[in-house]
């Protein structure tokens, strides 16, 4: 957990979670007559909303999910303008399967995108209960 919250992702999380919030906050604040715990509350679920969907999505990444739909993309794009992709690129026959194992070794913990949202979430949770 103490590795957690010295992760550089964590923040950035936290700090997106924050900015969607301030801005749910003030587009609540301009449609009705909400208590300001009410406002406070609809900012935190907001952002603590959209970062958790996020971290749902590394997850989903993390299984391989999006590997088959990326690699296909890959090689359509290679085909129809092979003059975007770096030389290396060019030149490989790269299986779906290399791409997968490839792809595998770049992925990420989704664990601070949900932790930050479950943060912003259980806050939410307190404001509406004040």
């Amino acid at each position: 957990m103490k590795r957690l919250f010295s992760d550089p992702r964590f923040f950035t999380y936290l700090g997106i979670a924050a900015v969607i919030g301030v801005a749910a906050f003030f587009v609540t604040k301009g449609n009705g007559d909400y208590t300001f715990t009410e406002l406070l509350s609809n900012g935190f679920f907001a952002g603590g909303l959209i970062v958790l969907g996020i971290g749902g999505l590394i997850f989903c990444r993390n299984g391989g999910t999006f590997d088959t739909l990326g690699y296909g993309i890959s090689r359509v794009g290679n085909v129809h303008w092979p003059w975007l992709r770096r030389e290396e690129m060019r030149r490989s026959s790269e299986t779906i399967h290399e791409y997968r194992e490839r792809k595998a070794q770049s992925r990420t913990s989704p664990l601070p995108a949900v932790v930050a949202g479950l943060i912003f979430i259980v806050l939410a949770v307190l404001f509406l209960i004040i």
